[in-house]
């Protein structure tokens, strides 16, 4: 048995995407001439046929401001471009916009204290091993005060 749910249909004008609803889309415009009808396309105004979206946030790579984080309003207060999900700094816990002493106490106290979590846990996994705990302390204390790497939270 196949599997259809993912296949447009096209009725009268209007398309359908399971799970997206219909939409009216009775000119078939496609501005950027990808073959995909602008109300279907996850990015209308920038070609991409094969509609690629690794945040699955319904918004297509080629317009994201932020591939890997789920952004779908695409909010971008500073303006610069790279969308706020996306805007931090790899080791700034407390979003100061720099990496000192005051992030290790941020995670010190989360950690340990039940203080509050870091308001982006990706900036806190500075050692990348997809948890947030006593290694990624350590790692900022060895980058801060003895010459360690730089923390890489990509």
């Amino acid at each position: 048995m196949e599997d259809y749910r993912l296949l447009p249909t096209r009725l009268e004008g209007f398309a359908f995407f399971a799970g997206w609803g219909t939409r009216a889309n009775s000119d078939q415009a496609d501005t950027d001439g990808d073959t995909k009808g602008d109300v279907c396309d996850n990015c209308p105004d920038m070609p991409n046929p094969n509609q690629t979206d690794f945040d699955s946030d319904n918004v297509g790579n080629e317009c994201d401001n932020c591939d890997f984080y789920a952004n779908p309003g695409q909010e971008d207060a500073d303006g610069n471009g790279i969308g706020d999900v996306c805007d931090w700094i790899c080791g700034d816990v407390n979003n100061d916009e720099t990496i000192n002493i005051l992030d290790i106490i941020f995670l010190i106290d989360y950690k340990f204290k039940g203080g509050p979590a870091p308001e982006n846990p990706a900036a806190a996994d500075v050692n990348i091993d997809a948890a947030v705990n006593i290694l990624d302390i350590i790692y900022l204390i060895d980058y801060k005060f003895k010459g360690g790497s730089a923390p890489n939270c990509l």
